[in-house]
């Protein structure tokens, strides 16, 4: 499960983009060389775990596709789309223990919590 929940930045916080015709390909930066594992949405699990990110996929599918739009000149932020369910990436900021953190495509709306730097 993907979370954001560090107060500094290291190896694990650290993920790739690549160009995926119309979409990117997330993927993070600390797993060992020749195995790449995909940022999925997963849609297909239900309740609290509807819409989880996870770096598990092997293959790419409509479920690893990301749609990221840069808004301000900086960019001030950028928001995540995942092509599996059209709905925004966010973070769960008021849930506690394991779940705290954990980035969800959860919201038809890119407020606050779908803002990422």
């Amino acid at each position: 499960m993907l979370r954001a929940r560090s107060q500094t930045v290291g190896p694990w916080e650290s993920f790739g983009l690549c160009p995926y015709g119309a979409y990117y390909l997330i993927f993070p930066l600390h797993e060992p060389a020749g195995r790449i594992p995909w940022v999925a949405t997963e849609k297909d699990y239900t309740g609290d775990d509807y819409g989880m990110l996870r770096a598990r996929s092997e293959a790419i599918g409509t479920w690893e596709q990301f749609t990221i739009t840069w808004h301000g000149s900086g960019p001030d932020y950028i928001t995540i789309k995942a092509r599996a369910n059209d709905r925004y990436v966010t973070t769960e900021r008021n849930w506690t223990g394991s779940r705290f953190g954990m980035l969800r495509a959860r919201s038809t709306t890119a407020g606050p919590w779908e803002r990422f730097q």
